[in-house]
């Protein structure tokens, strides 16, 4: 605190300042100490200075009046209909979403963090279709003489292919269930007890069932295209050339 400044600083942990308010010489005479202190990962917040209700009420001459009323819904995402059931109420005064209310910045925010999700899908999806094709390229490989003995003695050669689609079926499916196991049990609860520090507030997964069955159902889908294709390459080659393990 400053005799001469008439100024108060605010300072955190570690040393850490929080703000500067500028005070008269009569108030900052009748301050007992720092207090208020405060940090909420917002800017519009840390910035700020709170006063008393008493206080504030004596500067701007009001007494039991508000100039904004904060709702909390008991849902996410039913906004719009809140604000429909408030203004049915006759409520005259200006009624905003949290969306309107701040002019397009979280709108921003969730299509960046849209495009994030997109991207790493993508990147995932990438990965499993090279890992089922390496997978069962090289079984294939390593098998294509006992491929051969199979068709010699009459096996279809779609019944061939078919074993090797099982066996993508069952590794995906393994995949699926650990990655969501993962996901509920280690990946979501630690983010949610140690949310993402953002300058606009902590950030936190929020797990939607069909955004993973969509995730689960395109993972099902290029790894039977990954798998089917190697399969279907060395099953359609000629007996002698798979027996011989050499390719025509």
């Amino acid at each position: 605190m400053e005799e001469g400044g008439a100024s108060l600083h605010l300072r955190g942990g570690r040393g850490r300042r929080f703000g500067r308010c500028g005070l008269s010489e009569r108030r900052n005479k009748d301050l007992p100490g720092e207090g208020g202190i405060f940090e909420t990962q917002s800017f519009g917040v840390d910035t700020a200075a709170f006063v008393t209700t008493r206080e504030m009420s004596g500067v701007l001459g009001l007494d039991n009046q508000a100039s904004m009323i904060l709702v909390k819904t008991a849902v996410n995402g039913r906004e719009e209909e809140y604000k429909t059931e408030i203004l049915s109420y006759g409520v005259q005064e200006e009624v905003l979403t949290f969306r309107e209310k701040s002019g397009g910045f979280v709108d921003q925010a969730i299509r960046s963090f849209n495009i994030i999700n997109a991207i790493s899908t993508l990147v995932s999806l990438i990965i499993a279709i090279v890992v089922v094709f390496i997978v069962i390229f090289i079984n294939t490989v390593n098998r294509r003489r006992q491929i051969g003995i199979l068709k010699a003695i009459g096996i279809d050669q779609q019944i061939i292919i078919n074993s090797y689609v099982l066996q993508v079926l069952f590794i995906t499916a393994v995949g699926a269930l650990v990655g969501i196991g993962l996901n509920a049990g280690g990946v979501t609860t630690y983010l949610t007890a140690y949310p993402l520090v953002f300058p606009g507030g902590p950030v936190y997964p929020d797990v939607e069932v069909s955004a993973i069955l969509r995730s689960i159902g395109s993972l099902f889908g290029v790894s039977l295209v990954a798998g089917y294709i190697p399969a279907w390459r060395i099953a359609r080659e000629d007996i002698l050339s798979a027996i011989r393990g050499m390719r025509r």
